[in-house]
């Protein structure tokens, strides 16, 4: 089982508003959330803290903001339930979280923007490089975007950051398919990879253990998501 929730906002929350929802998640995350310079990046920060409360008291029921522990490389993690794994991520207009309650799961978004080829060269396996290189540049820059998202939603499932070199597992995009390999000799687990095109120019992507399955995809808009709050 495995449930996606989003939110998306355009512009910035009121300013009594914003004061209202920073005291639901407590002094301590108030305290980093205000340390961000721009509102955007505060904003990321305090939805992201109330998305994963909305989600985990939707699965779990509970009537207060969770204590989320953090793990190894900083991965997030919950001690309501060890059978279940989150994940969060942020970029541009959207937050998600995604959980499961049956192996690992790593989710990433990215806003599409200008990356020279010289990145990919960099970072990418040869296999990669050489798909990227046989397109126009405009759709050489969203590959290279949905690449990745699909390599960090595999290192946040995995909880190794980037100890994991980029070029040593990678994705054939070229067909309608997602198809995963790795020269990584420790990989025991077979993954599965879920790809989405977002709105204005955001991509998604969401790794997780082959033989689960995404059961619900919700994104709801700022104004709809606030109501669960105020």
């Amino acid at each position: 089982m495995i449930k996606i929730y989003g939110v998306r906002f355009k512009e910035k929350l009121d300013d009594k508003i914003f004061d209202s929802l920073l005291s639901i998640v407590g002094d301590i995350q108030t305290e980093k959330i205000l340390k961000f310079k721009f509102w955007q990046d505060r904003h990321r920060s305090l939805l992201g803290k109330l998305l994963v409360y909305h989600s985990l008291k939707n699965e779990f029921g509970i009537d207060k903001f969770p204590e989320i522990q953090y793990g190894n490389y900083g991965r997030p993690y919950q001690d309501i339930n060890p059978m279940y794994d989150f994940n969060i991520t942020h970029s541009g207009e959207y937050v998600f979280f995604v959980i499961t309650d049956r192996g690992r799961i790593g989710i990433d978004v990215e806003k599409n923007k200008n990356i020279s080829v010289e990145i990919a060269e960099r970072f990418f396996s040869e296999h990669e490089v050489r798909y990227l290189k046989k397109l126009p540049e405009k759709l050489m820059n969203h590959e290279m975007i949905k690449i990745w998202t699909l390599k960090e939603s595999y290192i946040k499932a995995k909880g190794s950051t980037f100890l994991i070199p980029l070029d040593k597992f990678y994705f054939d995009i070229s067909g309608s398919e997602i198809v995963f390999f790795t020269n990584l000799p420790e990989e025991k687990i077979e993954w599965k990879f879920d790809y989405f095109q977002m709105e204005d120019n955001h991509q998604l992507s969401v790794c997780y253990e082959y033989g689960n399955n995404i059961i619900s995809f919700s994104c709801e808009n700022l104004d709809d998501f606030v109501k669960y709050f105020i």
